[in-house]
């Protein structure tokens, strides 16, 4: 899974960031994006729409309940399918 925040810097790049996309997508890759401005004005409900995605995108495969643990219990995703791997490194 890739969290993708997007800045200034992806302006004028759009060509570009489709083709990083899409190379990602090729590799079983699921992307979250998000833009800068509201990673630093409106965390809350983006850290809401980003366990959205997680749960939608990979399901829940299990709550863990300790007895011992004062913490309420967490979800968590399944892992991704296996046989996706790739050295490379794209930029």
């Amino acid at each position: 899974m890739i969290v993708e925040i997007d800045g200034e810097s992806h302006n004028d790049k759009e060509e570009y960031d489709e083709r990083r996309e899409n190379y990602f997508r090729s590799l079983g890759l699921k992307i979250f994006k998000t833009a800068n401005f509201r990673i630093l004005h409106d965390l809350e409900n983006v850290m809401r729409e980003l366990e959205r995605f997680i749960i939608e995108e990979f399901g829940i495969k299990e709550v863990s309940v300790s007895k011992s643990s004062s913490e309420p219990p967490r979800l968590s995703a399944t892992p991704p399918e296996e046989g996706n791997h790739n050295d490379d490194i794209f930029i």
